[in-house]
């Protein structure tokens, strides 16, 4: 089963173009839990903000280990 899902992009209002994007199936569950353990392992053995919050670089490390 491929899921369809549409992306829009666009430079302003006027502009917006559609665009149909076919997914393979995958579990996402297990793919964000692992995007979340390395988040949190990073934090954890790099003390990089020691603030607790999650911007900056942590944010997108989800992102990272999907791509």
């Amino acid at each position: 089963m491929i899921n369809n899902i549409n992306v829009v992009s666009s430079i302003n209002s006027s502009s917006e173009k559609n665009n149909t994007v076919n997914l393979p199936n995958y579990d996402k569950e297990m793919l964000e839990d692992i995007g979340f353990m390395t988040t949190m392992t990073f934090v954890m053995m790099c003390n990089y903000h020691q603030t607790g919050h999650f911007g900056g670089p942590t944010a997108y490390t989800p992102y990272v280990v999907a791509s």
